[in-house]
């Protein structure tokens, strides 16, 4: 159950709808992995990227509202913009490390086929991937 913070302020709610999303995102690459997967199964999961856009929404709420409640001024956004990425920044780091890990052993375990060059790595470490395209998608 969710804590409300000391001032009462917390939005039940949007937890809930990160919960959702993040379940329906797992399904969605659940569903690519079970083969042959019922129909009734991939037809739902599907539809699971649309959690990602789940998120956006959210997030499109949520940090003007963390904003507007510790009375943010413009002055401070720097503060603000350095918070989130430390709070953020390691999970990503420590996802792009365990991708980049996994490929690596299947490549020298020939258990996977999927392959990754170092420019992709960098792409993704410098958030660049939805500027440069392709390059920092791993080809499986």
């Amino acid at each position: 159950m969710t804590q409300p913070h000391r001032d009462g302020t917390r939005v039940a709610v949007v937890n809930a709808l990160r919960g959702l999303a993040a379940l329906w995102v797992c399904w969605y690459h659940a569903v690519g992995l079970i083969q042959p997967a019922p129909s009734a199964l991939t037809t739902l999961g599907s539809y699971g990227f649309m959690g990602v856009q789940v998120f956006f929404v959210v997030s499109g709420f949520v940090i003007p509202y963390a904003l507007h409640r510790a009375h943010y001024q413009l002055p401070q956004y720097p503060r603000f913009l350095a918070k989130r990425l430390l709070r953020l920044h390691p999970p990503y780091l420590a996802v792009v490390a365990t991708i980049a890990l996994s490929l690596w052993i299947g490549r020298l375990t020939s258990l996977n086929a999927a392959t990754f060059t170092w420019p992709q790595l960098l792409a993704h470490l410098a958030y660049l991937t939805p500027f440069l395209h392709q390059i920092g998608r791993a080809h499986v």
